[in-house]
């Protein structure tokens, strides 16, 4: 009996250190995409665009979520088995910090799937733009008012359960042995992560739908080269559309997992599938963003070959060689302003975004 028990103990912790091993990693990697996403949005001034601005927003959640994730890391690395149970400073930081920034993800994606869908489907472009007030109003004030009402009632603690019934590591989140325990994890992460993934269904298969029938603008939005101008919006946007998808396919497992663990243990696998997911949307929205929209990347790359080339110690006449290529390569694409932002698709961006 005795051996089984040190068995089970041995597996456990053995979970508990792959559980957080994968959730620093995810973190410090979603940490770098952020920071990528945020400089390139700060260092071209032609990507400031109304879809892209929310992008950023949403980038600044998932930052404060992978902040939040680290010191709960921290927090259960650092604390021994007999105040691992008890409700504390860092435990409490570390689920304000998840509980606002991750609420705010979810809030943030949802509005760029309504933003999409009335300025691509719709066409209703200035009207789009005057939802960011209310996107504003919306997506901050509900994390901070909720996370408010956590830290007053007192329930912020380790959601954790007997050793033989759980399969990760207690987590700062909600307390397990506090009242009401399902109603207040509902509401602080997985009911909104629900009606996110839901809004994002919807909003993606009507971008889809619209795509295929692709309706003529409406009256009030035509003007010049205004045929034109939506078409490269199709183009530009279909990458932001994609951030849709990224976020449902990421955040299913934490949505499953939840529902499993309700009723029984949630498998190993469907564990670790949702630490990934939780904490990989700010790296995929880089990827999506800097990596494989073509605008970005024909900004970045420039950037980034003088980089290399400084980092590596090179000659500094190909260094040289390397910066006054950008111009030139930018000509062939559009009429072109300082440092080249002026380009024919970055503009039609701008107008459509």
């Amino acid at each position: 009996m005795i051996e089984i028990n040190l068995n089970n103990i041995t597996a456990y912790f053995t979970l508990n250190n792959t559980y957080i091993a994968v959730g620093l990693l995810t973190s410090c990697m979603s940490l770098c995409g952020c920071a990528l996403i945020l400089g390139t949005y700060i260092g071209f001034q032609s990507l400031r665009a109304t879809g892209r601005k929310i992008l950023v927003y949403i980038t600044i959640c998932n930052m404060g979520a992978c902040v939040g994730h680290i010191i709960g890391a921290a927090t259960i690395i650092g604390y021994d088995e007999k105040t691992a149970f008890v409700s504390f400073t860092p435990c409490a930081v570390s689920s304000a910090f998840t509980i606002c920034f991750r609420l705010g993800s979810y809030l943030w994606t949802c509005a760029l799937g309504l933003f999409l869908c009335v300025s691509m489907s719709w066409k209703r472009i200035q009207f789009g733009k005057t939802l960011m007030g209310p996107f504003h109003l919306v997506c901050w004030s509900i994390p901070i008012g909720i996370t408010i009402a956590v830290l007053v009632s007192d329930v912020v603690g380790f959601d954790s359960q007997p050793l033989t019934n759980q399969n990760r590591p207690p987590w700062c989140w909600i307390d397990h042995q506090a009242p009401d325990y399902v109603t207040w994890a509902f509401l602080t992460g997985p009911g909104w992560q629900m009606g996110a993934i839901v809004v994002c269904a919807c909003a993606y298969t009507v971008l889809q739908w619209h795509s295929m029938v692709k309706k003529p603008p409406l009256a009030e939005d035509v003007g010049e080269s205004t045929e034109n101008l939506f078409s490269l919006l199709t183009s530009a946007n279909s990458r932001l559309r994609q951030v849709l998808v990224v976020f449902i396919l990421l955040q299913v497992w934490g949505t499953w997992s939840f529902l499993v663990s309700l009723h029984r243990p949630s498998p190993i696998w469907l564990v670790l599938l949702q630490e990934i997911g939780n904490h990989s949307q700010g790296l995929a929205n880089a990827i999506i963003f800097c990596v494989y929209t073509g605008a970005v990347r024909h900004k970045l790359a420039p950037k980034f070959q003088a980089c290399c080339c400084c980092c590596c110690r090179r000659c500094p006449i190909n260094c040289k060689k390397s910066t006054i290529r950008i111009p030139v390569e930018m000509a062939a694409l559009g009429p072109q302003g300082p440092e080249g932002e002026g380009l024919m698709v970055s503009t039609a961006e701008d107008e459509i975004d």
